[in-house]
């Protein structure tokens, strides 16, 4: 388990994320390539996507759960810049972490399309627990993310 700060905020890693309409289980890399980063603890921003207005979600592997929607575009003036680098940042208001069960973690990834691998293999593990039981550091390292 590797603990990774990003910005303002610790991490346990690998972590859940499901941001910008997709689910993903990811490492240190996955994240920084999404250019996640806690500006403090309630509130993240990341790189701009076509989804970027949707909200979303993160679960670390010490089965912290922090949702956040957004709530608006830092350098916004740099979108056409894009085909550079995606220089434009979506801003999300974060909650602070709490402990979730499995029974509201199945809620969440309920609407998601399993068009990922990823989708597909967590429903599955999920259907194999109890509703109530919390979604700890045990239950997500019996699931091979």
């Amino acid at each position: 388990m590797a603990a990774i700060w990003f910005g303002k905020v610790r991490l346990s890693l690998p972590a859940l994320v499901y941001i910008n309409g997709y689910l993903s289980a990811d490492e240190e890399i996955g994240l920084r390539a999404a250019g996640i980063n806690f500006l403090s603890a309630e509130v993240m921003v990341c790189k701009e996507y076509f989804r970027s207005e949707i909200p979303g979600w993160i679960v670390d592997l010490d089965g912290c759960f922090r949702e956040f929607s957004p709530t608006g575009k830092r350098r916004s003036w740099a979108r056409p810049l894009r085909f550079l680098w995606r220089f434009t940042l979506s801003e999300y208001r974060a909650t602070l972490p709490r402990t979730i069960t499995v029974g509201e973690l199945r809620e969440k990834i309920r609407g998601i399309k399993a068009d990922r691998e990823v989708v597909a293999h967590l429903k599955n593990y999920l259907e194999q627990l109890r509703a109530e039981e919390p979604i700890t550091q045990d239950v997500l390292r019996k699931w091979p993310i």
